[in-house]
């Protein structure tokens, strides 16, 4: 009996992806700028937040190399540490 090839969801993305043209997704296009553009206004905004703030005088001090960007700021951490702090700074309040 010959078995089934098994699908992995990595591999059906990947297929999904290298076989898709732009025509298949010009619809969705412009929702997706929306959302980029409203994902990178929201981080904007809040990049002064006092959280966020707070956040970066604490981690510092024990950030290894500062090779990782805090959106909005010109301050670098380690990557969990940029990773926390843009992680606040999505979902802190104006």
């Amino acid at each position: 009996m010959p078995q089934q090839q098994i699908v992995s969801v990595s591999g059906a993305l990947a297929h999904l992806v290298a076989t898709s043209s732009w025509q298949d997704v010009s619809a969705e296009s412009h929702e997706a700028k929306r959302s980029i553009l409203n994902f990178s206004q929201r981080r904007w905004d809040r990049r002064n937040n006092p959280a966020v703030t707070s956040a970066l005088q604490v981690l510092t001090p024990y950030s290894g190399n500062h090779t990782s960007s805090v959106i909005g700021r010109s301050e670098r951490l380690d990557a969990l540490g940029a990773a926390f702090v843009n992680a606040i700074s999505q979902s802190a309040r104006l």
